[in-house]
């Protein structure tokens, strides 16, 4: 069996691979075409066969080939490009952050606060530097800023970890004397 691999505009596909296998038998012998994109088969059998013709970028091509005695069969195949796709495979998802409650807070080290300008020593005036922070200038209470759009009573000041508000008006009880 002999044979030439193109592609759809004619060109020959050098180092195409192509496999042949009997049918009636299971076995299969393989080999690649030439330069000229030409395959050959030697010595084979008469019987019913299939040929399955392979190469990078293009599809996959397999046909049915009767192989007799007398001339060798010619079976010629034309590849056509193989469609372009990509897969994505999404394998988890990203665990929303603190869904439970909207609580939101930030932690600053030693050195960010006392590299932060804080005009008139105001101990609270560091938490304006946070993100979602506003200065609360209604002054309401004497609080100072507002946390993402809540009013500045809403805050809650904590000194290692032990709650500093005033119970009647909920502002820092820091003072400084």
């Amino acid at each position: 069996m002999t044979g030439v691999v193109t592609d759809i505009s004619q060109a020959v596909l050098p180092d195409a691979g192509v496999e042949i296998k009997d049918i009636a038998k299971g076995t299969t012998q393989s080999t690649k075409t030439d330069r000229q994109g030409v395959y050959r088969f030697f010595f084979l059998a008469p019987e019913r066969y299939t040929l399955t013709v392979t190469h990078a970028g293009f599809r996959k091509e397999i046909r049915a080939a009767n192989v007799l005695l007398g001339p060798p069969v010619t079976v010629n195949v034309t590849l056509e490009l193989a469609a372009e796709h990509t897969t994505v495979i999404v394998t988890g998802e990203a665990p929303l952050i603190q869904s439970e409650n909207g609580d939101v807070s930030t932690t600053m080290n030693q050195k960010q606060i006392s590299e932060v300008p804080n005009p008139g020593n105001d101990l609270t005036y560091i938490a304006q530097t946070a993100p979602g922070m506003v200065m609360n200038v209604e002054n309401q209470f004497g609080a100072n800023f507002s946390s993402l759009g809540m009013p500045g009573t809403s805050n809650l000041f904590t000194i290692d970890g032990l709650n500093q508000n005033d119970n009647g008006t909920n502002i820092p009880l820091l003072r400084i004397t």
